[in-house]
């Protein structure tokens, strides 16, 4: 196999991307000795950055090129540029703001309302850097949210008092924070309530109907009385994928139950009529979609509900 210099793969550069930077996958067939070769300028790209910029975007380079090739790498008319826009890329890279700075951009930019999913925004820096950078809010807030509700204190320690200060400030921190404690205190209560006892529930007290959709059972799960708010309608889409493996669109079950426990589920008077409406309405589902332009639409885990808008 032939192994191309370093002068080689530049010379080829120069003769067929003088015009055009290559795209980084790009191949160029080349025959060498009355041998193919394949050379991709684009790996070539990256194998040349050493010999230009450090990993700061620096013009401090970590190898050595004759003056002879850079001379021929420069004459091609879009390498500066493209030399210029890796030293900008990397000094930003370099200039990664720490966690508290980024908490400071998002109490700067997000006071009424908190960041949702996936929202970029493009904020200016706090250290009097030249870059503007693309915060991903909701993420610096989800690891707000660790060190908020950590019992560690080295990590309750990763934002001072005073950020914490500015941080509930914001007209929303109080509510999305109490929010966060409830849904803690659920998680918690869910782990003392087990898959059985849940099973119990459903199996004594809707032995004859199936439980509407709201229904809900206070279930005592300590000797001083504490109860645990168990929704059965919520918890049958929890379990319905176990009975549906048939339906190409089924996913893994939110809660998994074993043979004895599906035995029993399906021993249920209204088993088979549940399944059935829900085997039916996940069969109509594209149709529903189709239809949600034109109509106001109220679902119910997988009992569909449908109401004509009223006209204008």
């Amino acid at each position: 196999m032939y192994r191309a210099t370093i002068a080689e793969k530049i010379e080829w550069l120069f003769k067929y991307c003088y015009s055009a930077k290559p795209k980084h996958r790009d191949t160029i067939t080349i025959y060498v000795n009355n041998k193919m070769y394949k050379f991709k300028p684009g790996k070539l790209l990256d194998e040349i950055k050493k010999f230009f910029v450090s990993k700061h975007g620096e013009n401090e380079p970590t190898e050595h090129l004759s003056q002879h090739l850079q001379s021929k790498l420069y004459s091609i008319p879009w390498f500066e540029y493209w030399l210029n826009e890796l030293c900008t890329y990397r000094k930003k890279l370099s200039e990664e703001p720490i966690f508290i700075e980024q908490v400071q951009m998002l109490i700067r930019n997000f006071n009424a309302v908190p960041p949702q999913k996936n929202e970029f925004v493009l904020v200016d820096r706090l250290d009097g850097s030249p870059y503007e950078y693309k915060l991903n809010a909701h993420t610096v807030l989800e690891k707000i949210a660790t060190v908020l509700f950590s019992e560690d204190k080295n990590t309750q320690d990763e934002i001072p008092s005073w950020l914490k200060d500015e941080f509930f400030k914001l007209e929303w921190a109080h509510t999305w924070f109490d929010r966060g404690v409830k849904f803690r205190d659920v998680a918690r209560m869910r782990k003392l309530i087990s898959k059985s006892m849940k099973l119990a529930v459903l199996l004594n007290m809707y032995a004859d109907t199936k439980p509407r959709w709201k229904a809900c059972v206070d279930i005592v799960y300590d000797n001083s009385g504490n109860t645990f708010p168990f929704y059965v309608g919520t918890w049958l889409d929890d379990i319905v994928n176990n009975f549906t493996g048939g339906d190409e669109s089924c996913e893994r079950p939110s809660v998994v139950l074993d043979e004895g426990q599906k035995l029993a589920v399906r021993s249920l008077p209204w088993f088979d009529s549940w399944i059935a409406s829900i085997v039916m309405n996940r069969q109509l589902r594209p149709l529903k979609r189709a239809l949600m332009s034109d109509t106001d639409t109220d679902y119910e885990g997988d009992d569909f509900k449908m109401r004509k808008r009223a006209s204008v």
